[in-house]
């Protein structure tokens, strides 16, 4: 589960998730959009609104992948995709959705 909160300590909240195993957020650069590496069988990437909301998964292999990280015009997401366990890892770019909040 994924929990944010203000810098100065207040609105402290969970984000609604896929699953409760999710870890790896990473924020849009404007700040629309989290990313974030969720489990849902497979590790997969998902991303939502701010607020959790319109949530959605971006991979459905069965790869595992992890630590999505946004390109600097908030077009594009990277991660890491785990080809075989304790062998190799390939990276993977993916099209993240752009949507209005």
């Amino acid at each position: 589960m994924l929990h944010v909160i203000d810098a100065d300590g207040s609105g402290f909240m969970a984000l609604p998730t896929a699953r409760e195993l999710a870890g790896y957020p990473a924020w849009s650069p404007d700040g629309a959009h989290i990313a974030y590496a969720g489990q849902s069988g497979s590790w997969g990437i998902y991303v939502a609104n701010a607020d959790g909301s319109n949530l959605i998964r971006l991979t459905t292999d069965s790869a595992q992948k992890d630590m999505p990280r946004w390109s600097p015009d908030g077009q594009e997401l990277v991660f890491a995709r785990v080809v075989s366990a304790f062998s190799s890892c390939s990276v993977s770019v993916a099209m993240a959705p752009v949507r209005s909040s």
